[in-house]
């Protein structure tokens, strides 16, 4: 599928390889490589990077959950560090990226649970408070396939 401007992207390259961004715009460079500019969260908050256009493709619901697992546990290892002078723009830019994962994981969650064509099964989901994220994972990939999971929120 195409990317669209305004659109999530998941970066596969790079410095921000991992990382989850908007994808704003598009150019040539002077060598006629196509660049994209994109935000790592909402971009009324973050910086804008260049890169290739190669490097994004599109979000899935797995790289929302796993990026969020991850910019918590490089937020622990920052906060349990003993060397904490300059670590206030990376928590910066890593909270920013979590508030701009959780939003659009949340969005996703809405669409899929009220937007999609319910033809297939109602699925109750069964779990802990500690599971609610995989939880909603779930829930989430089984709307976007056409089924209706019932969660415990």
């Amino acid at each position: 599928m195409e990317l669209y401007y305004g659109c999530p992207v998941f970066i596969t390259e790079g410095t921000f390889k991992g990382r989850i961004g908007y994808f704003d715009d598009v150019e040539l460079d002077k060598n006629g490589l196509t660049i994209g500019f994109v935000s790592l969260g909402n971009p009324l908050y973050s910086s804008e990077y260049e890169m290739p256009i190669t490097y994004l493709r599109e979000i899935n619901t797995e790289d929302l959950y796993k990026r969020q697992g991850d910019i918590q546990n490089e937020l622990m290892k920052i906060n349990y560090s003993t060397r904490r002078a300059n670590h206030e723009k990376i928590k910066v830019d890593l909270l920013t990226e979590f508030i701009y994962i959780e939003t659009l994981f949340s969005d996703k969650y809405f669409n899929a649970r009220l937007l999609h064509n319910k033809s297939g099964k109602t699925v109750f989901i069964s779990h802990s408070s500690m599971d609610k994220p995989l939880a909603r994972l779930l829930a989430t990939d089984l709307a976007e396939a056409g089924h209706s999971p019932w969660l415990d929120e």
